[in-house]
């Protein structure tokens, strides 16, 4: 085709310029930031890539803002691990999590079911206008990946909770990566969060009893807003496959929520872009470094240092802290397995203290830093 039979192409009959519909080019929004969701693409992982714990106890491990929770008690499924993977991802995407229980139920127990949970702040979807007449739908699209078939369960509600709405999606072929898209109405009651705690929940369910005559209090109709309580999750058709034979692994990525009716492609945000948005809810040092310097401390009194500590961006609360490993103060003791103190704790900085030995000069300054040793943290959590 020649160049005037292309220019030509672009103009209408009236010889005016002839402009492509957006909906034609991205079918949604197509300008800012439409992701919701941090870490979507599961590139981020602080505190580690590969976590197993017992399946009766859940908390955040490894890809950061996703979190293994569970209800009930599993006695054939000993463990369940959640890693962070970098190869075999669906095409656009280097990494993804997975989900692999270890051994089986042969029939769930009472009451139990797995899931991956994530939380947002209120204040990043009180544009939403959620428990308002101006309440906007949302749409939730994942790349998804199983080693079983079947229907499962998203769950998105509230903080309290009090407002839930329950979507099926199928699998319909097992070890072969799916995209889902799950388009959720705008909910006009109920009473969503705008501040920095827990906004708005999402819950995919892996496993789930359905069948026990205690369960039917916990069972919900899919695709309408429901009251509810704790105990109330899923719908009768969740699959219970991944946990009643062993050896199943569930995966997911490219998770984005935003707003309208239909899901566009994945939102790709820089590494350190997400990173940075990550550190908000999760930072630490050390673990990498050897003699990595900390900040400097001053003996306060009776062999007590303390010293001043900047976070690397504002955290979104203040943080629970733990330190594990040594360090040292450069100049005077190695201090081994002691507890860091959180005097004026805060979500930009915290004056961190610690016993130095008895004795010592008041006034002394010292530079805290990281013994050699590769298992030292201190850590600032703010999770929701």
């Amino acid at each position: 085709m020649s160049r005037a039979r292309t220019l030509a192409d672009q103009f209408n009959s009236d010889g005016d310029l002839a402009l492509t519909p957006v909906a034609s080019v991205n079918a949604g929004q197509i300008g800012g930031r439409r992701n919701l969701i941090i870490n979507g693409a599961m590139e981020v992982a602080q505190r580690s890539t590969n976590y197993s714990q017992s399946p009766n106890s859940g908390n955040y491990h490894t890809v950061d803002r996703y979190s293994y929770r569970r209800s009930g008690t599993w006695s054939g499924v000993t463990a369940v691990t959640i890693s962070q993977q970098s190869s075999g991802g669906p095409v656009g995407f280097k990494n993804f999590l997975r989900y692999a229980p270890t051994g089986s139920d042969a029939t769930t127990p009472d009451n139990a079911c797995m899931l991956v949970d994530y939380k947002l702040e209120g204040q990043d979807i009180s544009p939403l206008e959620w428990g308002t007449s101006n309440a906007k739908t949302v749409t939730v699209s994942f790349y998804v990946r199983s080693s079983v078939t079947g229907t499962f369960c998203l769950n998105l509600r509230n903080t309290s909770p009090t407002r839930q709405y329950v979507k099926e999606y199928t699998i319909s072929s097992a070890n072969t990566w799916e995209r889902k898209s799950l388009t959720f109405p705008g909910d006009t009651s109920g009473t969503w969060a705008n501040d920095n705690g827990t906004g708005l929940g999402l819950m995919w369910f892996v496993s789930g009893d359905t069948d026990s005559p205690s369960e039917s209090g916990r069972l919900v109709t899919a695709d309408q807003w429901n009251a509810t309580s704790t105990t109330n999750t899923y719908t009768a058709n969740q699959s219970d496959a991944m946990t009643t034979s062993s050896g199943q692994t569930w995966d997911i990525t490219g998770i984005q929520l935003e707003v309208g009716s239909q899901a566009t492609d994945f939102e790709h945000r820089s590494f350190g872009e997400e990173l940075a948005l990550c550190k908000r809810y999760y930072q630490y040092i050390g673990g990498d470094t050897a003699y990595q310097n900390i900040t400097t401390v001053t003996n306060f009194t009776g062999g007590i240092m303390v010293g001043p500590f900047s976070h690397e961006v504002e955290l979104r609360a203040v943080p629970t802290i733990t330190k594990s490993g040594d360090w040292q103060v450069l100049g005077g003791n190695t201090t081994v397995g002691q507890t860091v103190s959180a005097d004026q704790n805060g979500k930009k900085s915290v004056q961190i203290g610690f016993g130095n030995g008895s004795g010592g000069t008041s006034g002394y300054s010292a530079t805290l830093r990281v013994a050699n040793d590769s298992n030292f943290r201190l850590t600032f959590d703010a999770e929701l």
